[in-house]
C-alpha cells in the first residue's frame, strides 16, 4: 500500500471525519478515579447483547517509558492498584510503549504488572514503527514477554469480543483482513487517523467500538481553549474524547494517554487510562 505526504492524505480522507460527532470531551469526561498521578476515565456501553453485560475492559495507551523514573513508578504503582480492584476482562495497550530501543526490557517488566485479565492485547504505535531495525517478529516476541498479544493487521477473539489490531498509519501499512466473525467487533487503531482511514462505510457498519490514543490530548491544554496542537492531520478534530459515528453508530474512544512524547511535560492534561463497561439498559 502507497501512503502519500500528510496534506494528500487529508484531503484523500476528509470526506470520512463529516459523521463522526464527538458526545464528550476532556472537560466533561467521566472520572471515577483522580489519583495523585492518575486519573480513571470511564465509559458506559450499551450491553447489546446478553453476553456483553457485566463485561469490562480496561485501555491504556503512550506509555512512552523511559526506564522507570520515579514518575513513571507512582503512575503504574496507581495503575496496578485500580485495575487490581476493577478486574476486567480485557487489557488493552493501544502502542507507543516506549521511546528508545533501550528502554524495551524495562516496558515489558512494566506490562507484566499490568496483568489483572486473562486477556491481553496490544496494537503497535508510530514509536514502535519507527525503530525500522526491529521486525515484527521480534516486537511480537517483547510484549509477549510482557504477558500480552501484539496484533498487527490480524484479529483476536475472546468471546464475545472480536477484536481487531491494525498497523500504524504513519509509518506502518494498516489493512483489515477480517470479516469480523463474532459477537461485538471491536477496532484497536494506536492513531485516530488510522480508524478514520480504515473506517470505510462497509467496515464500520461492523465495528462497534474503536479505541484510539497517539493525540496525547494535546499533552499541553489551556483552560478555555483547550488543546493547542495535536498529532493528527485533522488537528484537534480528534485530539480527545467520544465520538460517535452518526451512519454507523460506532463509538470511538481517543484517550490522552499515560507517558510524555517530545516535551516531558504535561499541562492540564492528566496521565489517565480509560475503564470501558458494558450495562444493560434501562
Amino acid at each position: 500500500m502507497i501512503f502519500f505526504p500528510e496534506k494528500k492524505k487529508r484531503k484523500k480522507f476528509s470526506h470520512r471525519v463529516t459523521a463522526w460527532e464527538k458526545i464528550s470531551g476532556y472537560s466533561d469526561r467521566n472520572i471515577v478515579h483522580n489519583g495523585q498521578y492518575l486519573e480513571v476515565v470511564k465509559y458506559s456501553l450499551p450491553a447489546t447483547d446478553a453476553a456483553l453485560a457485566g463485561r469490562k475492559i480496561v485501555f491504556f495507551s503512550d506509555l512512552h517509558w523511559s526506564g522507570g523514573s520515579a514518575r513513571e513508578q507512582k503512575i503504574l504503582s496507581e495503575a496496578v492498584t485500580f485495575i487490581a480492584g476493577f478486574r476486567p476482562d480485557v487489557i488493552i495497550s493501544g502502542g507507543d510503549l516506549i521511546s528508545y530501543a533501550s528502554r524495551i526490557k524495562s516496558a515489558t517488566d512494566a506490562l507484566k504488572s499490568l496483568a489483572a485479565a486473562e486477556t491481553r492485547i496490544a496494537v503497535i504505535g508510530n514509536w514502535e514503527r519507527n525503530k525500522k531495525w526491529i521486525p515484527d517478529s521480534r516486537w511480537k516476541e517483547y510484549y509477549a514477554e510482557g504477558g500480552y498479544n501484539l496484533l498487527i493487521n490480524e484479529a483476536y477473539y475472546a468471546e464475545p469480543f472480536c477484536f481487531y489490531g491494525i498497523d500504524d498509519i504513519k509509518s506502518g501499512n494498516p489493512k483489515v483482513n477480517t470479516d469480523f466473525s463474532g459477537k461485538y467487533h471491536v477496532l484497536l487503531a494506536h492513531s485516530p487517523d488510522t480508524a478514520i482511514y480504515a473506517g470505510r462505510g462497509d467496515i464500520l457498519k461492523k465495528i462497534s467500538l474503536v479505541l484510539c490514543g497517539h493525540t496525547h490530548a494535546g499533552q499541553i491544554r489551556l483552560p478555555v481553549i483547550g488543546a493547542l496542537k495535536a498529532s493528527s492531520r485533522y488537528h484537534l478534530k480528534f485530539d480527545y474524547g467520544h465520538f460517535i459515528h452518526s451512519k454507523a453508530g460506532t463509538h470511538m474512544m481517543v484517550s490522552s494517554g499515560i507517558g510524555m512524547s517530545c516535551l516531558p511535560l504535561r499541562i492540564l492534561c492528566r496521565p489517565e487510562i480509560v475503564f470501558i463497561e458494558f450495562v444493560n439498559a434501562i
